[in-house]
């Protein structure tokens, strides 16, 4: 490709509007997410004692991978959006997380207010000797 080409295609790209790239990398990143969901991939001690990965394991992410290029090789795919897509993988996953720990933590801090009766950023430590001794009688 002559430069002339190259710039071209440049400056196409950095006048494309944001609307426009979401609409062609979200399928994608959607496809690679529903890999993630449905493929068999290794997951908590990948490494061995040494810290290597394990070889089973690097095969399983070898596989899962090159499915995952396939992918962006059947959605023409610009090489200028392979971090894009990965990052619309991320941030689905990072905001069920956040959501779902915020709503842990409200679930939690309802039960200690409702065990100590008033808010715990209010809780002494004799409340919570108190409770503690209560607790023990029970046992």
């Amino acid at each position: 490709m002559n430069v002339n080409k190259q710039l071209k295609k440049i400056e196409k790209q950095q006048f494309e509007s944001h609307e426009e790239r979401l609409a062609r990398c979200v399928p994608l990143a959607k496809k690679v997410l529903n890999l993630l969901g449905t493929e068999s991939i290794e997951m908590g001690d990948i490494n061995d004692k040494n810290g290597v990965i394990k070889p089973e394991v690097k095969v399983c992410y070898i596989n899962l991978s090159n499915k995952v290029l396939e992918e962006m090789k059947n959605a023409n795919m610009l090489y200028a959006d392979r971090e894009f897509i990965f990052s619309l993988v991320l941030q689905g996953m990072e905001q069920v997380k956040e959501r779902t720990i915020d709503s842990l933590s409200m679930s939690y801090d309802a039960i200690q207010e409702n065990f100590f009766g008033k808010d715990f950023m209010d809780v002494t430590m004799e409340d919570m000797h108190a409770k503690l001794m209560e607790s023990l009688k029970k046992k």
